[in-house]
């Protein structure tokens, strides 16, 4: 497998290969990885990539060196694979993993929409909306950051409790009565410094995966515009495709 330049650093894309190296060889706790000169030649690059992709999970604690001996694995990465056909809250798609759900930092605002919620949500002028600021987590690993965004006359006294940490589409359902059917995503990637970074308790220049969404009832209403960003380390999406036939 041999890697080439894009829009990421090859490090990063070295980073990502190791990572998905140590999931299919099934590697456990303290279990020694290849040597660099292994891993050099298994993706085609420089020893100093292989080094800066090395160090990079170290900082994320993912491997530890041992002068003399190697390099080891300190904690195996947690990897969620999935694919996007189904439309699954992200509660739903921890769980369905077997990972424990959380969520941190939960923050209710009320604003005013910009030009593209406006449009989206199909708001009238001057109507406000309510967005949620949550941080979720899989077995306590940051795993998406989530802002989703209601127009305010769906809530009226029913807002979430400031420990809320369920299903957003349970509690729709559930309170309001309304029930999300389906959705339309925009799919883009995306590179997290900075504040961010510290708010998460993530390295700079995470790899995020945003899902821009609006969320539809059984109606055909839009309810939710939803900027959702999948942690690359949690991660992993997959989508079935199929030839047309003739």
């Amino acid at each position: 497998m041999k890697l080439k330049a894009a829009n990421i650093t090859l490090s990063h894309m070295a980073r990502e290969h190791i990572l998905t190296l140590i999931e299919e060889k099934g590697y456990k706790y303290n279990d020694k990885l290849p040597t660099e000169l292994q891993i050099q030649e298994m993706l085609g690059v420089s020893r100093s990539t292989v080094r800066e992709a090395l160090a990079l999970l170290e900082q994320e604690g993912i491997v530890r060196k041992v002068q003399g001996k190697g390099t080891f694995l300190n904690k195996v990465p947690v990897k969620i694979k999935d694919g996007l056909e189904e439309l699954k809250s992200v509660t739903e798609t921890i769980r369905s993993f077997g990972y424990k759900p959380g969520t941190k930092g939960f923050k209710i605002k009320k604003v005013m929409p910009d030009k593209d919620m406006v449009e989206k949500l199909k708001l009238q002028k001057g109507e406000e909306v309510y967005t949620f600021e949550r941080i979720r987590t899989a077995d306590g690993n940051v795993a998406v950051y989530c802002l989703d965004s209601f127009p305010v006359r769906y809530f009226q006294d029913e807002l979430p409790d400031d420990d809320f940490a369920g299903s957003m589409f349970d509690y729709l359902e559930e309170r309001l009565g309304i029930r999300i059917d389906s959705a339309v995503a925009e799919i883009v990637p995306v590179f997290f410094t900075g504040e961010i970074c510290k708010k998460l308790g993530l390295k700079e220049n995470s790899g995020f995966l945003l899902l821009k969404q609006i969320h539809y009832d059984t109606q055909g209403n839009p309810i939710i515009y939803s900027l959702d960003y999948f942690n690359t380390d949690v991660f992993k999406f997959m989508v079935n495709r199929k030839r047309k036939e003739g």
